[in-house]
């Protein structure tokens, strides 16, 4: 009977910490910090060239138009297109 309750209690538990929870976004930040790490991944000459194909879009994204910007680009464009799908 003792192990009985004891494997209930565990399952129990277990049941507690498997529950679905809401997710904890990272936001922006999170995006721009991993962005920054990758950058400091790559050569100068890369971050260059990444950066003049972004730089165009400075007008229609502003801010976001280099290599660690351009990271909230998908995110900017679902907050503003009133989309509600991840």
């Amino acid at each position: 009977r003792g192990a009985r309750q004891l494997a209930s209690a565990l399952l129990a538990g277990l049941s507690v910490l498997a529950a679905p929870r809401p997710a904890v976004a990272w936001l922006d930040a999170g995006h721009l910090l991993i962005a920054q790490i990758a950058k400091s991944q790559l050569s100068p000459a890369d971050i260059v060239a990444v950066d003049a194909i972004l730089g165009p879009w400075e007008d229609q994204f502003p801010g976001m138009s280099d290599l660690v910007g351009s990271a909230v680009w998908l995110d900017h464009i679902k907050c503003t297109s009133g989309s509600k799908s991840a």
